[in-house]
């Protein structure tokens, strides 16, 4: 039978980009917005996965499943026509990008070979995945003789009937999927988001800068609303969002110079407590009270620092696991001189602070960030 995990968001993609976590660490891969949620695509891998190598020393007690990496697997078109998964317990899947078809390409215990030695000669490289022993990367492609690339084989020549739909199956991992959504039947993921309190951050000679005035701000906390809302981190992360612009002069934002009643009209606005999309929430709650809103991709350490220099927040949303996700916001950053490792410092949405520092896809992967400000 296959492991029943808790999932605590059910994704939608909305934004006009994706991105994904490369093995690089704190390199982030901009990915279309075609085709298969991320995280349905992740489920569908441990779908067909997740039974091959579920013993005690690759689950740990609670019954957590980490996502290791996601990568996007292209044609010559440029197309994304699959992702390659690795999990935590040890095993990995190819799935079709076609979520009327989201079949297992392959699947297997530890990782795929081919695609890892593509990415260890390049870890920002990007893949072009004809079938399960042809990937190459794209400027591999690129140096072939123009007859040869004249007569590549893509994958949907290899499998024709990926573009084909397949409703028994969609059916069965959608089947899967609802399973996940079930009451206690695990653990929120495994709680370690790689989290550091400013008490615990090494020592030794930084460089950092934060936006104007974060520490004057009065953050929601999802605490303050759990008598009203549950999983509501996305909401909770565009109420500070809103707030922190408050602080900064565009009053009309805090509804009734109220904390509460800003939550409250952005929670029913969102009409969920889980969201993926707080970026276009974002823009309408902004909009609704007179504010023009303006957003951009944040996908890696400079983007951040430049973030920061302009005085700009940073939506940021992380993966604990196949069963967990979470919005923080970032207003921050610091960087050591003597290894040149770069945090991120944010508002966790849980404390009300900005004294917790995140290390780029360490303890768990950045997959979607967006600096936002009014123009």
């Amino acid at each position: 039978m296959k492991k029943i995990i808790s999932l605590v968001l059910v994704f939608a993609l909305a934004m006009s980009f994706t991105l994904v976590p490369s093995l690089a660490e704190g390199v982030i891969t901009p990915v279309p917005a075609e085709g298969m949620d991320l995280m349905d695509a992740a489920i569908a891998g441990y779908f067909f996965a997740g039974d091959i190598n579920e013993r005690e020393e690759n689950v740990n007690a609670s019954g957590y499943v980490g996502i290791t990496n996601i990568v996007p697997l292209y044609d010559t078109e440029n197309t994304v026509v699959a992702y390659y998964i690795t999990y935590s317990t040890g095993v990995y899947a190819v799935i079709n990008n076609n979520p009327e078809n989201p079949e297992a390409i392959e699947f297997g215990a530890g990782t795929q070979h081919y695609i890892e030695d593509a990415l260890s000669k390049n870890a920002n490289a990007r893949l072009v995945y004809s079938n399960p022993v042809s990937v190459f990367t794209e400027s591999e492609i690129a140096a072939l003789p123009a007859e040869t690339r004249a007569q590549f084989m893509n994958l949907s020549d290899c499998y024709t009937d990926l573009d084909e739909r397949n409703d028994v199956l969609a059916a069965q991992v959608q089947g899967f999927k609802e399973t996940l959504t079930i009451p206690d039947a695990s653990v929120m993921g495994d709680g370690n988001w790689g989290f550091y309190d400013s008490a615990d951050m090494p020592s030794g000679t930084y460089s950092s800068d934060m936006i104007t005035k974060a520490r004057y701000v009065d953050w929601a906390k999802m605490s303050d609303y759990y008598s009203i809302a549950y999983d509501h981190c996305g909401p909770t992360a565009i109420t500070n969002l809103a707030l922190y612009y408050a602080m900064r002069g565009y009053s009309n934002l805090k509804i009734n110079n109220s904390k509460w009643d800003t939550f409250v009209a952005i929670h029913a606005l969102t009409n969920s407590g889980a969201t993926l999309d707080i970026i276009s929430y974002a823009n309408t709650y902004f909009n609704n009270r007179s504010y023009e809103f303006e957003y951009a991709s944040v996908d890696n350490a400079q983007r951040f620092k430049s973030a920061t220099t302009k005085e700009r927040p940073v939506g940021v949303l992380l993966l604990d696991g196949i069963n967990a996700a979470h919005w923080v916001i970032g207003v921050g950053w610091r960087t050591y001189s003597g290894n040149s490792d770069f945090y991120v410092r944010i508002n966790n949405g849980w404390d009300g602070t900005v004294d917790t520092f995140y290390k780029l896809n360490v303890g768990s992967l950045m997959v979607r960030a967006a600096s936002v400000w009014i123009p």
